[in-house]
């Protein structure tokens, strides 16, 4: 798509979306992206007509073994616990009852990763759908964002580009998460513990493949899992044939809606985790981090986003701190903090607050938390909200206006809302 047409599309969905027209529902979006991206059209008639993507059903049954772990979990999302004002549609839309699925590892066998994306096919023209998330639309959006990994799709269903660069006995793709630090967190992480599972039941520890050039949080997860270098390796994007590719699943689910229509956004209500697999990354994480020196004071954490270049840095910071220092609350720049100190924080907290942003995913870290997100005008997502509850804790929002390229909190609306929460000053 070019960026006039990105633009106009985003322009329209935030329109559509912030005027409650939820009833033509998600389908209008999803034409108007297709209509407006010609790879993404051609990318599913590829598919559709040249492979078979295994689902989650199907590739059990292709399986050559299966491990089952934890249970499903059922969460009931309710409204926010706290707010003023009405609550925003993309918040109210996913209130219902959500369903995790039992996690699963598989074992698919003779499995060739087609460069330069990664795209696991094994039996020739079957695509392991799981390591894009279970989401065929995902997947198709990858391809059309990478020609190349299409052509040699296509060259490999003709019988051409079977030529590997190396084998590996056993491995797991995270290929396909983007170093974002939300991302990895919600999906990495639930899969580097399938993947101890795994070796807790099997005594193999797979190969881990992951992007070229992690971030150095990346590898402080990696290591906090008890991993070392020599267990993964950044594919250098060549064609790759694993004799035994371990998948654990994502955190995939569906979705009872408590209102009518269903949610806009079809990824809203996967972005939570099965409660049993969040407790175990939690217990494994904050037990690997209890001594940093970070633990906050107060149990009241700020999260500030003021180095931020992505619209949400607080104009009128001076006024919010004042109101925060009133209530007794640390500021904290995650962005520049260890992952370790940064779980360690979350992890004595009581109370978290500050503007939508990657931070906020280290609530998963925390012990019944009362999370307090500052919204502005086009950042009104519904992930941290789902996030948050689906873990057990309180959830509040503080609509925020648009001021130039960042964002005014209206200081009274804070304080009253925090006053709501019973939260109580310290002057």
């Amino acid at each position: 798509m070019s960026k006039r047409g990105t633009y106009f599309y985003d322009r329209a969905k935030f329109w559509y979306t912030n005027h409650g027209l939820r009833g033509l529902g998600e389908r209008s979006f999803n034409f108007a992206n297709d209509l407006l991206s010609p790879r993404r059209r051609a990318a599913g008639i590829i598919l559709k007509y040249l492979f078979d993507v295994s689902e989650r059903e199907a590739l059990r049954n292709d399986a050559a073994g299966v491990l089952e772990y934890a249970s499903e979990s059922e969460i009931t999302i309710e409204d926010p616990d706290y707010g003023i004002g009405p609550i925003p549609s993309r918040l109210k839309s996913n209130a219902g009852k959500h369903f995790r699925d039992q996690p699963a590892i598989y074992e698919i066998e003779d499995v060739v990763l087609i460069q330069p994306l990664g795209v696991p096919v094994y039996d020739t023209n079957k695509i392991v759908l799981e390591t894009f998330g279970g989401r065929r639309h995902k997947l198709e959006r990858y391809l059309s964002e990478t020609p190349p990994t299409t052509t040699n799709l296509i060259r490999y269903r003709l019988g051409k580009c079977r030529d590997f660069e190396g084998k590996i006995q056993c491995a797991v793709s995270l290929l396909n998460i983007k170093y974002g630090y939300f991302d990895w967190v919600q999906v990495a992480l639930s899969k580097l513990y399938g993947v101890t599972v795994y070796e807790g039941r099997t005594g193999t520890r797979p190969t881990l493949l992951i992007r070229p050039d992690p971030p150095d949080w990346a590898i402080e997860y990696l290591e906090l899992f008890g991993f070392t270098d020599d267990d993964w390796i950044e594919w250098d994007g060549q064609q790759l044939q694993v004799s035994t590719l371990v998948v654990p699943t994502s955190g995939a689910g569906t979705f009872e809606p408590g209102s009518s229509p269903s949610p806009i956004y079809r990824d809203d209500h996967l972005k939570m985790l099965n409660r049993g697999v969040a407790r175990a990354v939690k217990s494994k994480l904050v037990g690997e981090t209890t001594e940093t020196g970070l633990e906050s004071d107060s149990g009241r954490v700020y999260i500030s986003r003021q180095a931020g270049t992505r619209g949400r840095k607080i104009v009128n910071f001076p006024e919010l701190k004042a109101v925060l220092d009133n209530f007794g609350f640390d500021v904290y720049k995650f962005e520049e903090l260890e992952v370790s100190e940064q779980i360690s924080i979350i992890s004595d907290a009581d109370v978290v607050v500050g503007p939508h942003g990657a931070g906020f995913v280290n609530v998963l870290f925390g012990d019944d938390l009362t999370v307090l997100e500052l919204l502005g005008p086009e950042k009104r997502k519904a992930t941290f909200y789902l996030f948050s509850k689906s873990l057990g804790h309180d959830y509040g929002f503080l609509l925020c206006d648009r001021d130039g390229d960042g964002l005014r909190v209206d200081v009274s609306e804070l304080s009253a809302t925090l006053e709501e929460m019973g939260i109580e000053t310290i002057r």
